[in-house]
């Protein structure tokens, strides 16, 4: 636990440094794939066609997908060094995210291409915080949200891929997420 709460503390840090005094500027939309592979670092996976990868709108993302263009539902990757009990942690942590009376559709965990792979969805009214930084930030509630989380491990690093949207956009997106998550693969060399 210790390990956790160093780590937490390393990453908070790293990323109150880099905040920058001016506004943000609007992520730049790279491109739309067709279902070609992408690596970001030692991994690779399949990002559907109608994904587009912009630049990452956080310090802390590696990547950013907008899912939705209408709803600006964005798939955000992080990567984080794999230290004991993260991946639990970031469960409750996102448990917790929810009012009383969600449900936890799914938490599955399982290997895909070696690699092990843990798959959480969660339904209900999501309390979405003002600030990722603050957990007691003013929250809005926002009714019938999932969120649907995939976390790969590789034996350097965690990697998770977060999406929140309406119920109904994120049953839409299942064909194409599990493609995504069949896809997932170690780099090689």
């Amino acid at each position: 636990m210790q390990k956790f709460i160093a780590a937490l503390l390393l990453v908070l840090t790293f990323t109150a440094c880099s905040k920058k005094a001016s506004a943000p500027l609007e992520p730049k939309v790279r491109q739309t794939y067709n279902n070609k592979a992408l690596a970001l670092g030692e991994l690779n996976f399949m990002a559907p066609g109608s994904w587009q990868e912009q630049d990452p709108s956080n310090p802390m993302r590696v990547a950013e997908f907008v899912v939705d263009p209408t709803t600006q539902t964005l798939l955000k990757v992080y990567k984080f060094p794999m230290i004991d009990d993260l991946v639990a942690a970031n469960l409750n942590r996102w448990r917790n995210q929810f009012e009383t009376g969600a449900i936890e559709t799914e938490n599955k965990q399982f290997n895909v291409n070696n690699i092990p792979v843990t798959v959480f969805q969660m339904s209900g009214t999501y309390l979405k915080a003002e600030s990722m930084r603050d957990p007691n930030s003013k929250k809005t509630r926002l009714e019938e949200h999932t969120m649907l989380a995939v976390i790969a491990e590789t034996k350097e690093s965690a990697w998770f891929f977060k999406m929140t949207a309406p119920d109904d956009l994120v049953d839409a997106q299942e064909e194409k997420i599990n493609k995504f998550i069949d896809s997932i693969k170690i780099s090689e060399s």
